[in-house]
């Protein structure tokens, strides 16, 4: 799928677009629990006060699950490139390392290719993403690979953070916030995630 140019911020030059009174209580919250900023996905959804509430939720109970953070940020990298979200994969660069994806395993996911790598966990994540997001369907030995691993909490966590990221994305695209720091790794635009 093609990104879209780097064009302006959608949501630039409207001022932010006027807040209602619950939506800037919304921003309020949410920029507190963050250090002071909001998110760049969440100036659009805070117009949704109860939906930008729900999702900070949901992005808090994914962080403080069962699933490790390698495989909350491989879900994050493969939607940005499923999805052409430059934005998100920029954003997600930095964690993603901290998190022990190295390099190589960051160039493969930019190329749509399976990793290589001896992290059994990974390539299990890997393997059930990949199927997910390019079927809507995950095969039983995938599924149970998965369901042996992290259990009934990991499957259902790793299926929500792979909604999530998508919403992040979508939600990126839409307000076509640009990156436009140096962002290594970008895959080029595709709209087969497999290639």
């Amino acid at each position: 799928m093609p990104e879209h140019p780097l064009s302006t911020d959608r949501l630039a030059g409207q001022g932010g677009c006027a807040l209602t009174p619950d939506a800037q209580a919304v921003s309020d919250e949410i920029a507190a629990g963050r250090g002071g900023r909001l998110p760049a996905p969440f100036a659009v959804l805070i117009h949704a006060p109860d939906v930008a509430r729900a999702y900070e939720a949901c992005s808090w109970a994914l962080n403080h699950g069962v699933l490790p953070a390698r495989l909350i940020e491989l879900a994050f990298l493969m939607q940005a490139r499923a999805a052409g979200c430059r934005y998100l994969w920029g954003n997600h660069l930095a964690k993603a390392r901290q998190a022990g994806l190295d390099e190589s395993i960051i160039s493969a996911l930019g190329e749509g290719r399976p990793p290589v790598t001896a992290d059994d966990d990974l390539a299990s994540g890997w393997r059930f993403l990949h199927a997910l997001l390019s079927t809507h369907r995950v095969p039983d030995a995938d599924y149970d690979d998965l369901l042996r691993r992290f259990g009934m909490r990991g499957v259902a966590e790793l299926v929500a953070v792979c909604g999530y990221a998508g919403a992040i994305a979508m939600l990126l695209n839409v307000r076509q916030m640009p990156w436009t720091e140096p962002c290594p790794s970008w895959p080029q635009p595709s709209s087969d995630i497999s290639t």
